[in-house]
């Protein structure tokens, strides 16, 4: 299987690379690689799998290393670097490498920070609230506008204290 990947260079190219065996299956757009790219060692971006080269697979070197399990770009986010690079003629693997925070772009493993969001129940309206339960009333309005939840940070930026909520 051949990789396609964008190497964080001024060049405005993508690279092919052979995929070891032990990835093949695994390797999804928007993972992060680890390459050798002329006398150093270079993290890049998959862009596609399984791509017909215009090298021989002799030619080609193959991939280090796999740094994710899953892509660190969504598709959304994928998208939008790879069509910012093309529309401002800027090289692909810069742009995409610019789309990613610091640490992931020197190769560290990716940390998920959990968030607690806030739903109005089924029952939820506001006739049930007093007509005195101003901050009540606006909390569960955003509530309300929101179905998906609102994080417990979106709520505090609103200056609604905890007492309004209850688990």
């Amino acid at each position: 299987m051949i990789l396609r990947v964008a190497i964080p260079s001024p060049l405005h190219t993508l690279f092919d690379y052979l995929c070891p065996v032990e990835f093949e299956g695994r390797v999804k757009p928007g993972m992060r690689i680890k390459v050798p790219f002329g006398s150093r060692e270079m993290i890049g971006i998959v862009i596609d799998t399984d791509v017909q080269s215009q090298y021989s697979t002799k030619q080609l070197k193959t991939a280090l290393m796999l740094l994710d399990e899953h892509p660190v770009l969504d598709a959304t986010q994928f998208w939008l670097a790879r069509w910012a690079a093309h529309y401002y003629f800027y090289p692909e693997g810069e742009a995409l490498q610019q789309a990613l925070p610091v640490l992931l772009r020197k190769g560290h493993e990716p940390t998920f920070a959990h968030a607690t969001l806030w739903r109005a129940t089924a029952h939820a309206t506001l006739n049930v609230l007093a007509n005195g339960a101003k901050r009540q009333r606006e909390l569960l309005e955003l509530l309300l506008r929101n179905p998906d939840g609102v994080s417990s940070e979106a709520i505090k930026i609103e200056a609604f204290r905890r007492p309004y909520l209850k688990p």
